[in-house]
């Protein structure tokens, strides 16, 4: 029997056919299916996006860039990731499962000293190998207490971006608890202060988009892995965004909502500089989302079982698709087993490395799965083995028969079979409706509908949404799948799972502090200018033995908050310009004039380092004031004029040569001068051309009219048929005959005007009239 939940399912995906598929084949550009050169590799990824928070599921989300991109491309509707972030971003980087990195329990923390195993070479670290100029932008996630933990340290030329799992979208404030906050958004291996107020879906694009208009696409293949920490929580977006949505009752996921619609438009301007910048026809677009999404903060998984952090269906298969004008097989959905750990081989492949290159790896290459629609390498996938999570109470090696403690948190694909083990997570089934602001019994509805289990077994080709378990029904699967785990067990590496590091907690100084344990590098938080000082830092082990005393001047600048300038023009012509800001500690000024440095012949007094300066007569163009200190850098400009003087250069009535600068209004001094023309001269000239041309388009014109009044009388007169010229269009015009019985026409280029027939004798003036425009 069909549950109704099932059903619902059916209904969705029936009544809302992905219209785009339907439509005529369309091609973007030529393209051959053969590579001549590695193409461009743009992986996009977001965070906590749900199964059914994109258009083309039929979501009440509108996704129109995303879906026109899958509808053109190939759609992956059997494609897995992991439950949450580290291990999703773990085995993208390193083709691996987690129980060959240690990292198959939880992420990663931000006190905690644990990062990407060294002895891991990271896909970027493979492609560079290869010739690939490699960029990243956004969310890290992998660990960051050394420097060798970095992504410019794991493979990425340069790095834009957040280093922990969650950060405000507009402060970049990172915390780890009450108190435990500190600032997160770094270029390379520095902080990147200055970007606050700027979202961070904004503010990534147009990072992406410079590299693009900076990168020369004929001259290196490029890889770029925009990480967007969208649409994680906390639920943050530009008011403008969310009023499209105003219609869902439910704010947590009207605010979703409105995320996501900024990353589509997001994606949509990446692709269009894709196009603009000439990479389009030799790239490879890869869409993913990390996990899968959280109701409980606006996220969707229906109709799939479960949600993040859990090995149910809606916490771990992903949305995903491939966008490529290299694909052989557009415009179609594949049904292709792919895992994450796919992407790294994949794409050394698509470089052009060879199989020695990913010779270990737990991925598979699947391009030919994805591309020319062939079946997939893979037939196995080891979701995940945690020794460290809650063991199920209800689980033991005697319900495992002997070959597994179904105790432990584990699950595997193989087939058209699902195995999970231990506590699998919250396991309900979440319709869109059923959101935070309803009352919390509703999610309990099928909680406890069924005895505590440890083992689980479902048909997932035949049943993907987990409503039947046939462990009962087929202990001999069961028995397989168990026995697959014990071998994956066997070569899993111990988990790396430290403890957090006291000297990361900013309570240590004064809830000012956060100590990063990397080489003395500490970060500080929340100052005033009131706070300049020497302090004494204290570091200590995990034991909180005082290993090393340090002592550190601090002092602290206002950054500048405006600047002003302010001009005047003097007696004799010169012009005296202040420039003036707010806010700002010791600040420094310089000046230019169109571009370059203020030279001193410009300069009566000052000089391009001072506040203020005086300015010669003859000076004039765009002027520029900047300002900056420690950690702030304004700029101002103005243009300036030479103040309504000129230079005059004459001999006055009485023989006296006279040269000076003087006011144009009240000059007296010559009754011929010879001056040095200034703007104001140049003016007058231009009018006094501007009214002699205008008096002889007059004169020509009357000309033009008498000659044409002329001609019209003789054609009057001789009846027979003339070309008139009109600049270069022609224009025939019959003799006229009284009493004309048909209409004619006149033709005007390749316009046709008629003319009626006229029953009273033609006018002795001829007025050019040409009847009615049809």
């Amino acid at each position: 029997m069909m549950s109704l939940l099932s059903l619902g399912y059916l209904t969705w995906d029936l009544m809302s056919p992905n219209q785009v598929e339907n439509e005529a084949d369309q091609t973007f550009g030529e393209s051959s299916p053969s590579m001549p050169q590695p193409p461009h590799i743009i992986f996009i990824m977001t965070d906590d996006q749900g199964f059914n928070d994109i258009g083309y599921h039929g979501s009440d989300i509108r996704t129109p860039a995303l879906d026109k991109l899958a509808a053109d491309g190939v759609k992956l509707e059997n494609y897995y990731i992991q439950p949450i972030c580290t291990p999703s971003r773990s085995q993208l980087i390193t083709g691996r499962y987690q129980i060959h990195t240690g990292l198959q329990h939880s992420i990663i923390r931000p006190r905690q000293p644990n990062c990407l195993p060294f002895d891991q070479v990271t896909l970027p670290q493979r492609l560079q190998e290869l010739g690939y100029s490699t960029h990243m932008v956004g969310k890290w996630h992998l660990g960051f207490y050394k420097k060798e933990c970095l992504p410019t340290r794991r493979g990425f030329d340069t790095y834009f971006g957040s280093l922990t799992g969650s950060v405000n979208y507009y402060t970049y404030d990172s915390c780890d608890g009450p108190g435990l906050c500190g600032f997160d958004l770094h270029e390379g291996e520095s902080v990147a202060w200055g970007q606050q107020g700027k979202y961070s879906t904004h503010l990534y694009t147009q990072r992406v988009r410079k590299l693009l208009a900076t990168h020369d696409p004929e001259s290196q293949p490029l890889f770029i892995f925009l990480s967007f920490q969208a649409v994680h929580t906390p639920l943050q977006s530009p008011r403008e965004y969310i009023y499209p949505y105003r219609g869902l009752g439910n704010v947590a996921r009207r605010k979703y909502a409105a995320m996501v619609s900024v990353v589509d438009e997001a994606v949509r301007n990446i692709t269009y500089a894709l196009r603009k910048y000439g990479y389009y026809q030799n790239s490879v677009i890869i869409f993913s989302t990390d996990n899968g999404g959280q109701p409980l903060s606006g996220g969707s998984n229906w109709p799939l079982r479960g949600r993040k952090g859990t090995y149910w269906e809606g916490g771990i298969r992903g949305l995903g698709f491939v966008h490529s004008p290299l694909l052989r097989r557009k415009r179609r959905v594949s049904k292709a087993l792919v895992h994450i750990t796919d992407w790294y081989p994949t794409l050394v492949g698509l470089a052009g490395g060879n199989e020695s290159l990913t010779e270990g790896l737990d991925g598979y290459n699947v391009w030919e799965a994805i591309s020319e629609g062939k079946e997939s390498p893979r037939m196995e996938i080891l979701h995940n083995i945690d020794p460290l999570y809650n063991h199920a109470r209800s689980g033991s090696l005697q319900k495992g028969y002997g070959i597994w403690n179904t105790a432990i948190q584990a699950s595997i694909r193989a087939g058209d079979w699902k195995l999970l083990t231990g506590d699998p997570g919250y396991g309900d089934w979440t319709p869109v409706q059923i959101l935070p602001g309803f009352p919390n019994a509703w999610w309990n509805l099928e909680r406890h509908t069924q005895p505590r289990k440890s083992v689980w077994l479902f048909n997932i080709s035949g049943d993907p949404y987990e409503r039947f378990d046939l462990s009962e029904q087929r202990p001999d699967v069961v028995k397989q799948l168990l026995a697959r785990l014990v071998y994956y067990n066997r070569t899993a590496v111990p988990v790396r799972y430290p403890k957090e590091d006291p000297r990361a907690d900013p309570h240590m100084n004064g809830d000012k502090y956060s100590f990063t344990p990397n080489d003395g590098m500490f970060r500080i938080n929340n100052l005033s200018r009131s706070d300049t000082d020497e302090y004494t830092l204290k570091i200590r082990n995990s034991n909180g033995v005082l290993l090393e005393v340090r002592t550190l001047q601090l002092s602290i600048q206002a950054p500048v908050s405006s600047v002003q300038l302010v001009s005047e023009c003097l007696s004799q012509g010169e012009m005296r310009v202040s420039c003036s800001s707010e806010g700002g500690d010791r600040p420094q000024y310089s000046w230019t004039l169109d571009g370059r440095t203020l030279t001193e012949d410009k300069l009566l007094s000052g000089n391009h380092e001072t506040d203020s300066i005086t300015l010669r007569q003859d000076v004039s163009g765009v002027l520029l004031c900047s300002v900056k200190n420690h950690v702030s850098h304004l700029q101002k400009y103005q243009s300036i004029s030479t103040c309504g003087f000129i230079f005059i250069n004459c001999t006055d009535s009485n023989g006296t040569r006279i040269t000076q600068w003087v006011f144009a209004a009240n000059n007296k001094l010559c009754d011929e001068l010879t001056t040095t023309p200034t703007a104001a001269d140049t003016t007058v000239v231009m009018a006094g051309l501007l009214a002699a041309l205008v008096v002889l388009l007059v004169v020509g014109g009357a000309v033009i009219y008498a000659l044409k009044k002329k001609k019209a009388n003789q054609l009057e007169e001789g009846g027979d048929e003339q070309e008139l010229t009109y600049a270069d269009v022609r224009i025939k015009q019959r003799g006229r005959v009284q009493q004309r019985a048909n209409p004619e026409e006149v033709e005007y280029g390749q316009i046709k005007f008629s003319e009626r027939p006229r029953r009273t004798v033609e006018p002795t003036d001829d007025d050019c009239v040409y009847a009615k425009v049809r």
